[in-house]
Order: C-alpha cells, then sequence, then structure tokens
C-alpha cells in the first residue's frame, strides 16, 4: 500500500511501492534508499559505476549568450513538464527521464537543451513496432529497441506544447548519443514509467502550480522518487 506524503500538493505526492522501484530500476540504474541522503536526497540516478558513464540522447539546440541561459533552461522546463502529460497518453512502457541541460561553451555562449535517459520494455509492441527514427545512432544495446521512438514521442509532445501555449521551443540542429559528463549540469524534475509519475525533486515546492496544473490535466497521483546523480565504484 502506498503512504501519502502530506504536502500541500493537494494529496497528490505518494511514497512509490519496492516492486514500482525495482521495475524502474530495472530500465534506469537506481540505488537506494541513501543512508547519508547526500543533499537530502533518498535516492540515486547512477550516472557513472567506476569508468563507465550511464548515456542519454541529447536534443542540442543552437548556442545562446550565458546570460540568456536560465531563461532557456526555464522555457525548457516548462515545456518538458507541460509535455509529459501527452506523452503518457501515448502509452510506452518504457522508462523516460528528460532532463534540461546547460553545457558552458567558449565566448560566453551556452548550449541550453533536453537530455533523454531511459531505456525501452522488451515487451513493448508500441515500441518495438516499425521503423524507429534514430536507429543510426545504435541505441539498442544501451536502450533497448524502441527507445528512439518512445524519444521522438516525446518531442512531438513538446512541439505540441510549443504551438499551442507559444513558448518558444528551440530548433534542434542536432540529435547525438552522449554520456552523462557530456552533458555539463542536468536539472531532475519527473521521470516516466507507463503510467506512473515520478517527482525527483528533493523538496518540491510546496505551493508550485504544477501541482494544481497536473491535477486539471487529469494526473491524481505522483510518486516521491528525491533523487541525485550518483556515481559509484564499479
Amino acid at each position: 500500500m502506498t503512504r501519502m506524503i502530506q504536502t500541500a500538493a493537494n494529496g497528490m505526492l505518494q511514497k512509490p511501492t519496492r516492486q514500482q522501484l525495482e521495475r524502474v530500476a530495472a530500465f534506469l540504474p537506481l540505488a537506494g534508499p541513501i543512508q547519508e541522503k547526500p543533499g537530502g536526497a533518498d535516492y540515486g540516478i547512477v550516472m557513472q559505476r567506476g569508468k563507465q558513464e550511464t548515456w542519454a540522447i541529447k536534443q542540442q539546440p543552437v548556442d545562446v549568450k550565458e546570460s540568456h541561459a536560465d531563461e532557456a533552461a526555464m522555457a525548457n522546463q516548462s515545456l518538458v513538464v507541460q509535455a509529459i502529460p501527452r506523452y503518457i497518453k501515448r502509452g510506452f512502457k518504457g522508462v523516460l527521464m528528460p532532463c534540461v541541460y546547460m553545457r558552458p561553451k567558449p565566448k560566453g555562449m551556452a548550449e541550453v537543451g533536453i537530455s533523454y535517459f531511459g531505456g525501452a520494455d522488451p515487451s513493448d509492441a508500441k515500441a518495438r513496432r516499425g521503423l524507429d527514427p534514430l536507429t543510426v545512432l545504435d541505441l539498442q544495446a544501451t536502450h533497448g529497441i524502441g527507445f528512439g521512438k518512445m524519444v521522438t514521442a516525446f518531442m512531438e509532445c513538446l512541439g505540441d506544447v510549443s504551438a499551442e501555449t507559444g513558448t518558444f521551443l528551440f530548433t534542434a540542429i542536432d540529435m547525438d548519443h552522449r554520456p552523462r559528463s557530456a552533458l555539463g549540469s542536468l536539472l531532475f524534475s519527473f521521470l516516466v514509467h507507463g503510467e506512473d509519475l515520478y517527482c525527483l525533486k528533493i523538496r518540491p515546492p510546496e505551493r508550485d502550480p504544477t501541482w494544481v496544473w497536473l491535477k486539471s490535466v487529469g494526473i491524481s497521483t505522483v510518486y516521491a522518487l528525491p533523487s541525485v546523480p550518483l556515481g559509484i565504484e564499479e
């Protein structure tokens, strides 16, 4: 039985069961509960094991001036959150963790894009059906067959939200498969597994309008998974 977390999030946040955590960990390296609670987090998303890194698909934009980087990151994050309910309705079974990233560049510029971690479920006929549009990135060994379809479906949802809200979505100049260290800083926010939505924020703001908005689009439960990027020994 899930336990409710008492916050001003209108009763939306619940603690996931052990079985839910194990299912997530089958597609994305998850460690915890962590006894030391780094930064107050209960869990860690493993980004490096020894010398081996976790990889992601990078949706890369044109560089912006460093002075505009925070504004670009906020726009990206707004679009990511609003795209999640649309993506959930697509019915994929695997795990998808979209993260806004910010990477400093020379001459006072910055690369502020969106990266996608996770893995496809081998039983997901929707993800396996037809041609994967990102086959050229050779993702199968790392993320499973169909992960590229999950990512491109999320990107379509981003485009739809941008068109409907007027929030600017950068034009991607490249889709690349990159290790975590090539992404600069990451913003952890939400993770999707099938129909389940997990909040990765360590201390989600109690009066965040996100909760009201999520309820308005039909999401009544979000599972708390307060997490930090983690490196472990081999």
